[in-house]
């Protein structure tokens, strides 16, 4: 996924599927303007914009160019019918930058925009809010966590079928393997405790969240998978 122009191209080169964007970290610092990442449009793989959204946590951007630059994502993935891939961060006693996020994605998602909210820590409620805009939620290793009861409370609220698996890599690996470097290989940890959470066996968290995968990030595009029959 990436989080600059750079990071993008590079995902591209590297990876089956990919994502290209502009961290809200990177905002005033990638050199370039929305409008560029239209470069990706027609590449094979290209699967959403994103990492795209807001941090308030770290500030490491100013809000408003935050805001500004993310509206502008949210605008260009309407008019080509891109789905997003949503940074929403802020401090725990403040739903700033999730009423900020709200305001932008609504009315993305009233122009049939779909997306996902990377990483979810928001609250139960936002979870609801959030639902009314057909979004999804992406669990990573920190719902394994065992101070992460908030995560695990959101987890609760979300349907099975709004529902992603993801690991941050190479940061949140789940327990047992906290504090080291995360890879792909972790998920299956953090699908049996999305199952236990949800008191479901794991193969229908599995089965779930990879169709749900598929219809958010690769049925849109109507092309074969990368080296499936078209362009490697």
């Amino acid at each position: 996924m990436g989080t600059s122009m750079e990071s993008s191209r590079f995902a591209d080169g590297v990876s089956r599927w990919f994502a290209a964007g502009i961290h809200p970290h990177e905002v005033g610092r990638d050199g370039g303007s929305v409008t560029d990442y239209a470069e990706f449009l027609g590449n094979p793989g290209f699967s959403a914009f994103g990492e795209v959204g807001l941090d308030y946590y770290y500030d490491y951007s100013d809000r408003k160019s935050q805001r500004a630059v993310f509206a502008a994502f949210a605008e260009l993935a309407s008019r080509e019918s891109v789905p997003l891939v949503v940074h929403c961060r802020c401090e725990d006693t403040s739903d700033s930058a999730f009423n900020d996020a709200f305001s932008i994605l609504a009315d993305f998602a009233s122009d049939g925009g779909e997306f996902v909210l990377h990483c979810f820590t928001g609250t139960p409620e936002w979870v609801d809010r959030f639902l009314e805009l057909g979004a999804l939620f992406g669990m990573a290793g920190i719902v394994t966590f065992p101070k992460a009861s908030n995560v695990r409370d959101a987890l609760r609220r979300i349907p099975l079928g709004h529902l992603l698996l993801e690991t941050d890599a190479p940061w949140l690996a789940p327990v047992p393997f906290r504090g080291k470097r995360n890879h792909s290989k972790h998920l299956p940890l953090i699908a049996a405790k999305v199952a236990e959470i949800k008191g479901v066996a794991v193969g229908v968290v599995e089965e779930a969240t990879t169709r749900n995968g598929f219809r958010l990030f690769v049925d849109w595009r109507g092309v074969p998978e990368r080296g499936k029959g078209g362009e490697s």
